[in-house]
C-alpha cells in the first residue's frame, strides 16, 4: 500500500505543478485587476463625458446638476451628479450613479432621486452618497418660473403687442373693463419676453431672445420699478432652472457648453460660469 502525499509534503510537488499554480494565480489576479480597471475606466469616462442636461436641484446651499452621460444598449441611461458651490461655482463633488435620475427636493432640505424602476433614494449633499430608500412621494423639482405679467405695487406690468414687445404698465381698474395701459418714453422692448420669477417678492427680471433669427440665444434683463433697464446679460442656452441665493442669481441651462451661471443681482456681472 502506497501512502498518499499530504500537504506537509507539498514541497515535494514536481516543478510543473508549482508552475501551473503560479500561472493560475497570475491569470486570476490579472482578470480581477482587469475587471477593476474596466469599471474604473467606465466610471472615469462617464465623469468626464460632456453629457446632456437633465435637471438641477438646490439642496443645503449647494447646486446639484443632473446630466445624462450614457445610454446602454438596453436603453438604460447613466447619470452624473455634480455638486457646485453656488457662490463660487467651485465643484465640491462628482459622482456617477447609474440609472438614478429625476432628482428633487423633499422636506428637511434633503434630495431624493428616482431610478428607472420608480424606486426613490435619498442622496446626501455634497457627498452624493446614496443613503437608504425614500418613502416620500415626488419632491419639488426646480424650473424656470415664467409669467406674462408682474405685480408692481397696485399696478402690474405686462408686454405690449408686436415683434418687439414693450413693457406696459396697467393701472388699477374696474375688473369688468379693459385696463388703461401706458408706456413711458425709453421703455425697453423685447423679443419673445417673459418675466422670470425667482422668489417672493421677485426682482423684475425679463428673459428674452437676442434676435428673431437666433432663437437659442437668450438674454436676461433686470428692470427697475420705473421701467428703466438696470443690466442685461447673455445666457446663450435656454433656461432650465433659476434660483436666488442672497445676492447671487443661479441659472442652469439646457446647453452643455453653458450649463450654469452665477450672476450678481446688483450689477449683472457673471461671477462664475460652469461648462460640461
Amino acid at each position: 500500500m502506497v501512502d498518499e502525499p499530504s500537504d506537509e509534503h507539498a514541497g515535494d510537488r514536481p516543478p510543473r505543478t508549482w508552475l501551473m499554480i503560479m500561472v493560475a494565480g497570475v491569470v486570476l489576479g490579472a482578470g480581477g485587476a482587469a475587471i477593476i480597471y474596466l469599471r474604473w475606466a467606465s466610471e472615469r469616462k462617464a465623469e468626464e463625458a460632456r453629457g446632456q442636461p437633465a435637471g438641477a436641484v438646490i439642496v443645503a446651499g449647494e447646486l446639484v446638476l443632473v446630466d445624462r452621460v450614457a445610454v446602454e444598449s438596453t436603453g438604460t441611461a447613466t447619470y452624473r451628479l455634480t455638486a457646485l458651490d453656488p457662490r463660487t461655482g467651485f465643484t465640491a463633488n462628482t459622482r456617477v450613479l447609474g440609472d438614478i435620475a429625476r432628482c428633487s427636493l423633499v422636506a428637511g432640505d434633503r434630495m431624493q432621486c428616482a431610478r428607472s424602476s420608480g424606486n426613490r433614494y435619498y442622496v446626501e449633499v455634497p457627498s452624493l452618497q446614496i443613503n437608504g430608500p425614500s418613502e416620500r412621494g415626488p419632491g419639488k423639482e426646480l424650473g424656470c418660473d415664467l409669467a406674462d405679467e408682474a405685480l408692481v405695487g397696485d399696478d402690474h406690468l405686462a408686454f405690449g403687442p408686436g415683434t418687439m414687445r414693450p413693457l406696459v404698465r396697467h393701472v388699477p381698474h374696474d375688473p369688468t373693463r379693459e385696463p388703461v395701459a401706458y408706456t413711458l418714453p425709453g421703455t425697453p422692448s423685447f423679443i419673445s419676453p417673459a418675466f422670470l420669477r425667482v422668489g417672493e417678492p421677485s426682482p423684475l427680471l425679463v428673459l428674452h431672445d437676442v434676435a428673431i433669427d437666433r432663437p437659442n440665444h437668450v438674454q436676461l434683463t433686470r428692470v427697475a420699478a420705473d421701467l428703466r433697464t438696470v443690466w442685461t446679460v447673455e445666457l446663450v442656452g435656454r433656461c432650465e432652472t433659476a434660483s436666488l441665493l442672497g445676492s447671487r442669481l443661479v441659472i442652469t441651462t439646457h446647453d452643455p457648453k453653458h450649463r450654469a451661471f452665477g450672476i450678481d443681482l446688483e450689477t449683472g456681472k457673471i461671477a462664475w460660469h460652469f461648462a460640461l
